[in-house]
């Protein structure tokens, strides 16, 4: 059967503050960096750079964190932005989100969930591991906990990512996941794609002075540097390309997607677009009222059920093949 996983931030819990819990992690890494004041006369020369970008970020992460919290998330705030037509607030707040995320999978890594799920549904092929073809992902998610945990499994999964603002040039029915907030890279023009953290990077004063770099360079615009986080208001092809990617679907797995109004558009359109549906799996702890957002969505026919929360692995269904 066709099946299709829809994640939300939930599904990254484990390393990334959920939504619900994303101002906290952000004042807590405020804080950490404000009390990151300490280095070595010999390093001063070369640390004076990035503790100045640090201290950039903990004001600017209070900043989010105190507005997240106002607004109700981080994505309302930037809607605001956004409706104010307040661009240079709104590069800041990517900048900061971005900054956020990277130096929290450079401590952290990967939830170990996503190798879970991937050892769990990839396939020996003649020539490298293979995705099923009848196997979908949508995440909203901005990490990059998917990437990081394929890259790991030393297989080009990347190259089968459709992204917003970059997707790579093959069959779009050969694409295995859709990220529809974008993802925290580095995008500049006529160059290539920058991942500053993986699983392979550690926390030397070099990575973390890159880092520092980067988030400066984007919330000034400099050299040319945006950022890859986007959210659904944004318009980009990779909406389509996700209708018609997962128009099959016959079993959808949510896991840790709680259906917020801002995305309540797109939501609506892959929902409604998967004609042949026939069951739900709601991995979520509040699963009762994920269901009543998604029922005027889906057909009467179609059943819902609530499956256990599980931090080692994302639900796996007997209807994979």
């Amino acid at each position: 059967m066709n099946v299709t996983y829809l994640l939300g931030a939930g599904a990254s819990a484990n390393v990334i503050s959920p939504i619900n819990g994303l101002a906290e992690g952000m004042e807590a890494m405020s804080k950490s960096l404000k009390r990151d004041s300490s280095f070595d006369e010999d390093e001063k020369a070369e640390r004076l750079a990035y503790r100045e970008a640090t201290s950039s970020l903990s004001r600017n992460l209070s900043w989010l964190s105190k507005e997240s919290v106002r607004y109700g998330s981080v994505d309302t705030f930037a809607k605001v932005l956004h409706l104010k037509n307040d661009g240079d607030e709104l590069k800041k707040l990517k900048a900061t989100l971005q900054a956020f995320l990277n130096y929290s999978q450079l401590g952290n890594k990967v939830d170990s969930r996503y190798y879970s799920f991937f050892a769990s549904i990839l396939r020996l092929g003649e020539k490298r591991l293979e995705f099923p073809p009848a196997i979908k992902v949508l995440t909203w998610n901005y990490d990059n906990q998917s990437e990081m945990a394929l890259d790991e499994l030393s297989i080009s999964g990347r190259k089968m990512i459709c992204y917003k603002k970059l997707s790579p040039k093959v069959d779009p029915n050969n694409y295995f996941m859709y990220k529809l907030n974008g993802t925290s890279f580095t995008l500049k023009q006529d160059e290539p794609v920058e991942y500053l953290v993986d699983v392979n990077t550690t926390a030397t004063l070099e990575n973390l002075q890159k880092l520092g770099q980067r988030y400066i360079d984007l919330v000034k615009g400099g050299f040319g540097f945006t950022s890859g986080i986007s959210f659904s208001w944004e318009l980009d092809s990779v909406y389509g390309k996700a209708v018609a990617g997962t128009g099959g679907t016959e079993v959808l797995v949510i896991v840790g997607y709680s259906f917020p109004f801002f995305n309540r558009e797109i939501d609506k359109l892959l929902l409604t677009n998967m004609k042949h549906l026939q069951k739900i799996y709601i991995q979520d702890p509040n699963a009762e009222l994920i269901e009543s957002r998604i029922l005027p969505y889906v057909h009467e026919i179609v059943t819902i059920q609530s499956v256990p929360k599980d931090e080692r692995q994302f639900y796996l269904p007997d209807e994979l093949e």
